[in-house]
């Protein structure tokens, strides 16, 4: 102020004025200067009033946004435990679980509306589901008809076909599925003549058996009006290529055996070979086809074989099941296989033949494909 100078300063301590604001400033008029000393209670009493406002407001809109947000949550909490709770019942089994209404959000409106499709999805599944397994049990049922069936086509094992006391036999049927393609048959032609037959069908399932069954049923059928082999089987091919069957490709040997001489004609259609087992355990191999596999083509020509057995000769006829057994190492039996088999059996007997080929097949290989053995003697 002395020296005419313009500005403020705060005064504290223990003077008249402590704790005010001193503002100063220079006369135009003359060289002195006005001083104005305000008390700092005096000057701040505007600011602290402003101040408490400010925090009673911010106080204010803290709790009202809270209190928003807090509703808020609730709002949307509510219907999502809802929401929760039908999921878990969803997901216990309970399709019909009531899903909670809720339009107060977008977020949770459409949440709900793809829970309530899961869930209609989830009952045509089921739905879906139950009609599929009826029809799955239906179609079971109808294969184990048809197994039951295919079974009683087979000829029951007896000491004596027939009551023929010159022969005896025993089969063993093991299709890999209920049903296979795999057939073997015996009947009498006359009073005389013994026919025998083993076929293979391309394929398995129902089909396969359906072909079966017409072959066993026609060859009983038109037998007494053939006098050989290759005739009856050409009469099978023609039926099986007029009548289109789907699982028409089979592999066949049909044999006729004359009981008075002992006389066997024969005839292969692209089936594995024939073996004939002696009675001092020696045996021999008839590998030669007189035709391709049955139900291609309608003009085949089939050709036969004539052989005699003598007393206590053994017939060993088998499918492919038995050469194709696989073991471990992925390795065939294959005909050489079998024969050594064959070379350690015993005396000639249908049942033992065919229960030890078997059980050495199944030594052999892991996993059980099919199989048919028919011996016969």
């Amino acid at each position: 102020m002395v020296n005419g100078e313009m500005g403020h300063i705060f005064v504290n301590g223990g003077s008249p004025m402590a704790r005010s604001w001193i503002y100063y400033h220079p006369l135009k008029s003359n060289r002195w200067s006005v001083a104005i000393a305000i008390p700092e209670r005096d000057l701040m009493a505007s600011v602290n009033i402003i101040l408490w406002i400010q925090t009673l407001a911010s106080i204010i809109i803290f709790l009202v946004v809270a209190i928003i947000l807090y509703a808020r949550a609730v709002n949307v909490s509510k219907p999502l435990r809802t929401l929760a709770i039908a999921a878990d019942k969803i997901g216990s089994g309970d399709f019909d679980a009531r899903l909670p209404v809720s339009d107060k959000s977008f977020e949770i409106s459409r949440l709900t509306d793809s829970f309530a499709t899961m869930q209609q999805s989830l009952k045509d599944y089921i739905a879906n589901l139950k009609t599929t397994t009826e029809e799955k049990e239906k179609i079971h049922g109808d294969v184990v008809y048809a197994s039951e069936i295919q079974t009683n086509l087979i000829p029951s094992n007896c000491p004596h076909p027939l009551d023929i006391q010159e022969l005896r036999a025993y089969g063993i049927l093991e299709p890999a599925g209920d049903i296979g393609g795999d057939l073997y048959d015996y009947f009498m032609m006359d009073e005389d003549h013994f026919c025998f037959v083993i076929a293979d069908v391309l394929g398995k399932g129902i089909v396969a058996a359906m072909a079966m069954t017409m072959v066993s049923t026609l060859l009983p059928s038109i037998a007494p009006y053939h006098n050989s082999s290759s005739e009856l089987l050409k009469k099978l091919n023609i039926f099986l290529c007029r009548n289109n069957v789907e699982a028409n490709f089979i592999t066949i040997i049909l044999g006729v055996l004359n009981l008075k001489t002992g006389e066997l004609q024969y005839s292969n259609c692209g089936h594995v070979p024939m073996i004939i087992r002696k009675i001092d355990r020696s045996f021999i191999r008839y590998h030669e086809t007189h035709a391709t596999a049955l139900g291609v083509f309608e003009n085949l020509e089939i050709g036969s074989d004539t052989i005699r057995l003598n007393q206590g000769d053994e017939i060993i006829l088998f499918t492919d099941g038995i050469t194709e057994a696989m073991n471990d190492q992925e390795e065939l039996l294959g005909t050489a296989g079998l024969e050594e088999i064959i070379s350690r059996l015993s005396n000639p007997n249908p049942e033992e033949t065919a229960k030890s080929i078997l059980n050495a097949v199944h030594d052999y290989a892991r996993v059980q494909a099919t199989k048919t053995i028919s011996p016969s003697s």
